[in-house]
């Protein structure tokens, strides 16, 4: 994404801790302008980390709609 949206940015909109298991999640926001255009992209998600007993990071999954991002991709291009 840096060569894509030379200017963008990850702003952190939570930090959760789950009670039931040992997991954090982490919501963010991207944002950016298309390299050569004037189009920003934004779009959000999270990042969800599962802890071991030993304190560890043990799974990772970054959550966004993918769809999504692409379309927004694809309604750039077809502005050029």
């Amino acid at each position: 994404m840096a060569h894509a949206c030379p200017d963008y940015s990850f702003t952190r909109m939570g930090l959760y801790g789950e009670v039931t298991r040992r997991a954090v999640l982490v919501a963010w926001r991207f944002s950016g302008t298309l390299a050569g255009t004037d189009h920003r992209v934004e779009f959000h998600g999270d990042d969800r980390l599962e802890l071991g007993e030993d304190g560890l990071i043990h799974a990772y999954r970054c959550l966004y709609d993918y769809r999504f991002v692409l379309s927004r991709l694809s309604r750039a291009d077809g502005e050029k």
